[in-house]
């Protein structure tokens, strides 16, 4: 197993043929796809999800419930699904929003 440095390492690495495959963030292969048509594809989907975070000060839960409740509106009503598949990333969409890893109420 061979580590890479970045997403464009590894394209380089697999073009040389230096590297037969890699594990890349599922975000990445869309983008890898996308600079060089028909040269790179994936084995199967993503294995994983992967949360993304936003910190907020610990006492300011207005704010941070009020980014929670816009997310959610989005996620409810399509709109993130249409952003994701935009991106070519369907695959990585999550149900909901958590907040401190507990499921938004």
């Amino acid at each position: 197993m061979i580590g890479g440095e970045n997403t464009p390492d590894v394209r380089t690495q697999l073009k040389q043929d230096r590297i037969d495959a890699a594990v890349q963030g599922s975000e990445n292969i869309p983008f890898m796809m996308s600079q060089e048509q028909g040269v790179f594809k994936p084995v199967g989907p993503a294995f994983t999800v992967v949360y993304q975070g936003i910190a907020f000060k610990k006492g300011d839960t207005e704010f941070r419930d009020a980014v929670a409740d816009a997310l959610q509106a989005l996620i409810k009503d399509g709109t993130y699904r249409k952003i994701l598949e935009a991106w070519h990333l369907p695959d990585n969409a999550v149900s909901g929003i958590l907040i401190n890893g507990e499921a938004r109420r």
